[in-house]
């Protein structure tokens, strides 16, 4: 009867409280444990059907478990497969910016000064900023840091400038 009753709770615990990371060595633990009491009962002449059923839900709940823990590990590591990109820039009074960050992109118009951050899962990318017409002369700077890392650093007088990185 005990190992029924492990069984039960080890099945019930996950599905209830899976945010609970502990929670679920415990319950695997109780599963073990509970096909363990199963056994033993077998071995020494009890039979059935609490015995059967205690390890089939013991079973069920250690399967149940593998896969509550695989994606509490999956979500906990999520984190690691993303980059976050951060671009400063600095220009004349305006300048235009055509960027493709990750699955960020598009052209724009920036002003002295500018920065973001992006967070990405894909690597590489580029950043080309041109000067307005009238303004070639001026000085125009791009840094983009992944996690910051510096991984492009670039600056020209003649009127664009680009920054790639992988």
């Amino acid at each position: 009867m005990a190992a029924l009753i492990l069984a039960i709770g080890s099945l019930v615990a996950p599905a209830v409280l899976f945010l609970f990371f502990p929670l679920l060595a415990v319950a695997a633990a109780a599963a073990i444990v509970a096909i363990l009491l199963a056994v033993s009962a077998a071995r020494r002449g009890r039979r059935g059907p609490i015995i059967v059923w205690s390890i089939v839900l013991a079973s069920v709940a250690l399967v149940v478990n593998s896969v509550v823990f695989g994606v509490v590990f999956w979500q906990a590591t999520a984190s690691w497969r993303v980059n976050g990109v951060q671009v400063y820039t600095d220009g004349g009074e305006s300048y235009t910016a055509e960027y493709q960050i990750g699955e960020h992109g598009g052209t724009e118009t920036w002003h002295r000064d500018w920065a973001a951050h992006w967070l990405t899962k894909q690597p590489g990318g580029s950043l080309t900023l041109t000067a307005e017409p009238g303004h070639e002369g001026e000085p125009l700077q791009c840094r983009v840091l992944i996690e910051g890392r510096e991984v492009a650093n670039e600056s020209s007088t003649s009127g664009s400038v680009t920054c790639r990185y992988d």
